[in-house]
């Protein structure tokens, strides 16, 4: 588990960077930190591998204050992938790979055999690749090499800063959709920071959104999608891309029956028909601004389905409609 206690970051230029920050990171789980611009999320994943000091604050990593450990050891421990990539251009991808375990004293021949398997797990086959120098490679290709290297000292903690957001569409989405593979089988812990909400709802097992240096949510994508604590986290995620993000099924109005109300409410509500399909309640709530439709089959009323209860109905099925 990775904690935070208290973190502040004050810059010699005044900037509050970070204000109080208090969370517990899960171990083997996927978090992403995302926020506007300036909110202080590069900062705080700096702390984890002491690329910067906190003003005040502590932060535990398995019951034991980092500021305790030697910060060359605790680097070597945490695997690191950064926007930049980071590769040396005039070592071959097995060398660049292959730094970490030269500094943690392995044999020639572990190194080859784990510079190879580190290749094999990003898809890229040692054959073709171990050989070549980085500008010989793609920007994906690239940034798989530098995930392989951030593996391949079998880290517990691995920080991803903006891994993927240099890159291309198709090879973003290639390289997230690898990213959930690896973590599904290696269950690493990774601290993950992005711009991209659509990202962070994608890879997310947990989320935590700043604002100005502060924590504004911290939880799951499901709780942030169905119980946005601010305002601005409202406003932050979005209807349209919540509406993006949760996919579309033929069912009809009639199978959120468990979500009508029969207390007729106070807003105008539009009447659907019980076989209205979900395109069409999604139309009428976020297109049209209704708060509340009536669900009528034939002439019978079933119900009252609210928008909250309808956003809510869906972010508990998203495991199932993903």
């Amino acid at each position: 588990m990775i904690q935070f206690k208290n973190l502040n970051k004050d810059f010699d230029d005044g900037t509050e960077a970070l204000k109080g920050i208090d969370l517990n990171l899960q171990p083997g789980a996927l978090t992403c930190i995302i926020g506007p611009s300036g909110c202080g999320k590069t900062t705080l994943l700096k702390h984890i591998n002491r690329l910067i000091s906190p003003s005040e604050g502590d932060i535990i990593i398995d019951g034991e204050s980092i500021y305790g450990k030697d910060v060359v050891e605790l680097r070597r421990s945490i695997g690191y992938v950064i926007q930049q990539i980071g590769l040396f251009p005039h070592m071959t991808i097995a060398e660049n790979i292959a730094v970490v375990p030269k500094l943690l004293g392995w044999t020639k021949g572990q190194i080859d055999q784990r510079v190879n398997d580190m290749l094999d797990m990003v898809n890229l086959e040692p054959d073709v690749f171990r050989n070549r120098f980085p500008l010989e490679l793609s920007g994906g290709q690239q940034q798989r090499v530098g995930v392989a290297r951030a593996l391949v000292g079998n880290p517990d903690i691995i920080l991803m800063d903006e891994p993927f957001s240099a890159l291309d569409p198709i090879s973003r989405e290639q390289l997230q959709d690898q990213l959930k593979d690896l973590h599904s089988q290696l269950q690493k812990t990774i601290v993950f920071v992005t711009h991209d909400m659509d990202e962070a709802l994608k890879i997310a097992d947990q989320i935590v959104i700043l604002r100005k240096g502060e924590v504004e949510q911290y939880g799951t994508p499901d709780e942030i999608l169905q119980s946005p604590r601010t305002e601005f986290v409202k406003s932050f995620i979005g209807e349209d891309r919540m509406t993006r993000y949760l996919k579309t099924t033929n069912k009809t109005a009639k199978y959120y029956q468990d979500w009508f109300t029969m207390a007729a409410p106070s807003d105008p509500s539009k009447e659907v028909q019980a076989l209205a399909e979900l395109d069409e309640l999604i139309h009428l709530f976020v297109d049209e601004k209704f708060d509340v439709v009536a669900v009528k089959e034939n002439d019978e009323l079933l119900g009252y389905l609210t928008k909250d209860s309808f956003i809510k109905a869906l972010t508990s099925e998203r495991g199932e409609l993903s």
